[in-house]
């Protein structure tokens, strides 16, 4: 039955209208048809301005007619369709839950939450946009403004592409554990403020590199510095290549190297290699070391100006000039070995010529109670001066004095030859088998045997001269121009000199000098 519709006439009680009781049996066929139209129909109960379904969990169907929609308000269902009547926006002002899909071809505002359960598609075109004014929560990811955070405590963040597709941020790609930028293009991580960059536990603050926590920073693989490197601090490297000049302010430890200020040094009793590439060699200041080899990088000479010590060989090919040198083991030079100042050596010398400078002196001094030892044959050309005492086996030889420290002293030219003295001999007592001279001085000339006679001999026909002053008169008492005369007044000496001429025994008398 179609709608019954109550004629109520033009104007009131004017006549026209259907009578009291047409009126009503209209309306009583209208609910007739309400409620007994269907047994549906009959299960829906109106109250005030509520329509409920009165069959315990039974569905509340509203359905336009034809191509109707159901209206509610302003907001039009049509099919699966929902829109506003008016074509403005429509608002849930409470929460919604939707257990599926949603898709709007407009605008959706809710003024509460929405809920759902299944998939919410928002857009299908290239340029669709969706916009999220205030914070957007995403299962335990929130995006507030400019800033993505997880709502788990301690929460990760984690943004990865499909397969091996990365994520992509402004021009830079995200993918798996790599940050690329576009093609020639930088990666600039800019902080607010004072703050610095940090990755992992190195922080990065303008120009400065430092540990987070303050500790350590290692380096494990090679560093390349094309620029100047200014090191403040403890550094501890395994590999430094530095292409321009590398600075380092404090101490700076490269695995077990240390650097600190202008020495270099390694852990304990652990060697310091310096290992150049191919044939290179290594170059400290001037000093060039390839393999064994050390050269001065310039051709010119190597000066060492402090004193060194050798343990094994020295080989030295051309001239060496040293000023302090100290060699344990044998040190073999090839060529000449030329030393300013003093060379102390505890062993061995053996060169075939040793010469000083031009016009300079060659000084031999041992230490302490030490002595100079020279075996073999020494063969001295030139003046030979010794300043203090000499001793050559048994003799020594200090300042004028020869003398012996054990025994006589014998001196035995060869088979003819003589000994020759110049100016005058001293000598507490001499003994000679032979003396042969031009002219002896003595004040005394006595025998050596108890007993044995003084012989003066003459060769060929000379003579015994006797050079000394004589006189005409010998003295005696009250005659001083006579010979002494005795108490008979006759001539007698005072003794007779007992002598031997031509070994037949003789005298001599002798009297006063006058």
């Amino acid at each position: 039955m179609a709608k019954q519709t109550i004629n109520i006439g033009s104007s009131a009680n004017d006549g026209t209208g259907d009578p009291l009781r047409t009126a009503f049996d209209k309306i009583n066929d209208n609910f007739t048809e309400l409620y007994n139209a269907s047994p549906a129909t009959a299960q829906v109960t109106i109250s005030g301005n509520q329509i409920s379904a009165n069959e315990s969990n039974a569905d509340l169907v509203l359905s336009g007619s034809g191509t109707g929609d159901v209206v509610a308000g302003a907001v039009r269902i049509h099919g699966t369709s929902i829109t506003s009547d008016d074509s403005s926006q429509i608002q849930i002002n409470e929460n919604l839950d939707v257990g599926g899909n949603i898709t709007a071809s407009g605008n959706i505002t809710a003024t509460g939450n929405i809920f759902a359960n299944g998939n919410i598609n928002l857009g299908n075109a290239a340029d669709d946009q969706t916009k999220v004014v205030g914070v957007f929560e995403a299962d335990q990811v929130q995006i507030d403004g400019t800033t993505i955070t997880t709502n788990t405590t301690n929460g990760s963040l984690t943004l990865t592409g499909n397969g091996t597709g990365g994520v992509n941020i402004d021009n830079l790609t995200l993918n798996d554990n790599s940050i690329t930028s576009a093609s020639n293009a930088d990666i600039n991580l800019t902080p607010g403020g004072t703050g610095g960059v940090v990755a992992s536990g190195i922080r990065v603050k303008g120009t400065t590199l430092s540990a987070d926590d303050s500790s350590t920073i290692n380096l494990n693989e090679g560093v390349n510095v094309d620029g100047t490197l200014n090191v403040e601090g403890a550094t501890t490297v395994a590999a430094i290549t530095a292409s321009g000049i590398a600075t380092f302010s404090g101490t700076a430890v490269v695995d077990n190297i240390t650097i600190n200020d202008s020495t270099i040094s390694t852990s304990s009793n652990a060697d310091l290699n310096l290992t150049p590439g191919g044939t290179g060699g290594v170059i400290a200041s001037g000093l060039r070391f390839s393999g064994t080899t050390i050269s001065a990088d310039d051709s010119s000479l190597v000066n060492i100006n402090e004193a060194l010590n050798v343990d094994g060989n020295a080989t030295v090919e051309g001239t060496l000039n040293t000023k302090d040198v100290s060699t344990t083991g044998n040190t073999t030079v090839t060529g000449n070995s030329t030393v300013s100042g003093t060379l102390t050596v505890q062993g061995s010398i053996n060169a075939d010529t040793i010469v000083s400078n031009s016009n300079g002196d060659i000084t031999i001094d041992p230490a302490g109670t030490g002595a100079i030892v020279l075996t073999g044959p020494i063969t001295a050309t030139g003046t030979q001066t010794t300043t203090g005492q000499i001793n050559i086996d048994n003799l020594r030889l200090d300042g004028n004095t020869i003398s012996s420290t054990s025994g006589g002293i014998t001196i035995s030219p060869a088979s003819g030859q003589n000994t020759a003295i110049g100016g005058v001999l001293t000598a507490g007592e001499a003994q000679f088998t032979l003396v042969e001279a031009t002219t002896v001085r003595a004040d005394t000339i006595q025998n050596d045997t108890s007993d044995g006679d003084i012989a003066i001999s003459t060769q060929g026909t000379g003579v015994v001269d006797f050079n000394t002053a004589t006189q005409t008169t010998v003295g005696a008492v009250g005659a001083a121009t006579h010979l002494p005369l005795d108490s008979a007044n006759e001539i007698r000496p005072l003794g007779y000199l007992k002598i031997k001429v031509g070994g037949v025994d003789a005298v001599i008398p002798y009297f006063n000098a006058s």
